[in-house]
Formats: structure tokens, sequence, C-alpha cells
């Protein structure tokens, strides 16, 4: 085992202590003020107003003994640990579950979250890449459809690459154990919504914790999903898809009045 200070160790333990760390990184219920990126965006309101922000995942390359690598060698090849991570639309970090194997796949963590400690109010719903399975709780594009980086998914990936940008420790992996590679991730993300909160001025601009560290991705994990959910998540999106469509279409024909 690598020697490492004491001082890391009290770091992170104090930013990802419950009081300080469900102070800053948490989820909105159902009483939480609809964002004002959705509110007063045209575009997307009133076609959004239930959803509760972003979901995504991100890998960040991980230093693991050699008995690990298989478990934390990801699809290009690298060694890496899988991070799922929820986020507003004013780019806070709301949920953080870090130290997934870079072998697991983003359904297999998501369903790990969805059973323990991710939840979402009734009738509310985050926005998702392809990567993940429509669902009650998530609303992912159509298949087989390009869409512009601007309309989908791009509140995460501005907010992953602020927090490389500021902290260089997720770029590198850091030569510390599996587990406190781990605790760095929501402990950084606090700190990410931390500044945010109270130094705004200070973040570059640029297009209990959740962490747990698990021994084998290959559990059998990912049978959440029914059909009755998946029906219902294409009738929302199907819903959505029309309202935004119609309202489309009253433009074009108020313009041709005009």
């Amino acid at each position: 085992m690598i020697a490492y200070p004491r001082a890391i160790h009290r770091i992170l333990n104090l930013l990802t202590s419950d009081v300080f760390y469900n102070s800053y990184v948490k989820l909105p219920d159902a009483n939480t003020p609809l964002a004002s990126e959705i509110r007063d965006n045209p575009k997307l309101y009133p076609f959004f107003k239930d959803c509760q922000g972003s979901i995504d995942r991100t890998h960040l390359d991980a230093f693991c003994p050699d008995d690990a690598v298989k478990q934390y060698q990801n699809q290009k090849g690298g060694i890496s640990q899988n991070v799922l991570a929820a986020c507003s639309q004013d780019m806070h970090f709301t949920y953080i579950l870090s130290g997934w194997e870079g072998s697991a796949s983003d359904g297999y963590i998501f369903d790990d979250a969805r059973r323990s400690n991710l939840t979402v109010p009734p009738g509310k719903y985050f926005l998702a890449d392809a990567g993940f399975s429509s669902c009650n709780v998530l609303l992912v594009p159509y298949r087989g459809e390009r869409y512009h980086l601007k309309e989908w998914g791009r509140v995460n990936i501005r907010i992953f690459g602020v927090v490389k940008r500021w902290f260089r420790v997720l770029i590198v992996a850091p030569e510390y154990d599996l587990t406190t590679q781990a605790k760095m991730v929501p402990a950084i993300c606090v700190l990410h919504n931390f500044i945010r909160i109270h130094d705004v001025d200070d973040i570059p601009v640029i297009e209990g914790p959740q962490s747990r560290h698990r021994a084998s991705a290959l559990m059998e994990l990912g049978g959440d999903i029914l059909n009755a959910e998946r029906n219902a998540a294409s009738d929302l999106q199907e819903s959505i898809a029309m309202a935004m469509w119609n309202s489309y279409m009253d433009v074009i024909a108020t313009q041709n009045q005009n």
C-alpha cells in the first residue's frame, strides 16, 4: 500500500461528511423551483417543466493493483473508474456515485443508484443520453436521431469540463488506494458547488456522499426497468415532441399571417 499524508484523509472526510456534503450536494425534490434556464426559455418551457436536470457518466483514470486491472479496464482499453453524476441546469452537482469499475455499464450503475438513494419525485425526470434506457425517471433522445450539443446533454459535458480544468487530479490517476480515489470525486464535486455558491467569479469560463466501491462490475443488475415504464417513457417523449412541434407550427403560421 502506498503511504500518503494523514491530511488527505482528514480533508476528504471533512468534505464528504454528512453535515458539509449534504448541505451542498442534494437532489431536487417536488418543491424545488423550476430552473430559470428552463422557465425563461420559450424553447424549453413549458415542454420540460418537469425536468430536474441531467444525468450522465464520465470515466476518470484510475490507479489500481494488478489483480483489479481487468475489472477497471473500460471499452477503450484504459483503466478508469466510471462515475455517475446528476446536475442541475445551473451547473451544480446534485448527485454523485463514484467508485464503479471502468468495465461497468451505464445501465448497471444507474440501476444501483436507483435501488439505493437516487430518488426522483413522481412525475419528474432527468435528461440522459442514449447510453441509458428509457424509464419513468429518465428521458433519453430518440434512437437514430442526431442532436446538436446545445440541444441535448450540454450541461453535463460543461460541468465535467469545469471540474477537470480546476482539479487536475481528475485527469491523471492519483496513486492512492481505490477507496480513496472514489472518495476524491464527491469531495471535488462538493468543492465545485461551494465555489459556485460563494465565489462564482472564480469559476473558469468554458463551454453523505453517494460514493461507493464495488468489488465486481459483473453483478446481475438491470432488471428493474419494466415494459410498463418503457412504454410510459415513450409516451412522455412523444407528448413533449408533439407539443414542441405544434408550438413551432403555430409560430410559423403567425409569421405567415404577418
